[in-house]
C-alpha cells in the first residue's frame, strides 16, 4: 500500500499540464516539501486540494492508479 503523501503527489503530478506544479509533486514525493508548505502557492494550492478530495473519496481508477505507481517509480529521489 503507498503512502498518503505519496499518493496525493501522484495525484498531482496528472491534474495539470502545469510544469512548476509537476516539480511541486516531484519534491512532495521525495519529502522536499510538505504538502502544507506547498500549499502556500495558490496555483499550487487549487490543485492540491483538487488531489486531496479525489484521495479521500477514493475516486482513482485503475488505469490512474497505475499512473501513479509508474510517477512514484520513475521520480522517486530523482532530482529535478
Amino acid at each position: 500500500m503507498l503512502d498518503r503523501t505519496s499518493y496525493i503527489a501522484g495525484i498531482l503530478y496528472y491534474l495539470t499540464n502545469d510544469a512548476d506544479v509537476k516539480k511541486v509533486a516531484i519534491k512532495i514525493l521525495n519529502g522536499e516539501l510538505t504538502l502544507k508548505e506547498a500549499s502556500k502557492n495558490k496555483t499550487v494550492k487549487r490543485y492540491l486540494s483538487l488531489a486531496e478530495k479525489q484521495f479521500k473519496s477514493k475516486n482513482v481508477s485503475e488505469p490512474m492508479h497505475k499512473q501513479i505507481i509508474e510517477f512514484i517509480e520513475k521520480n522517486l529521489y530523482e532530482y529535478i
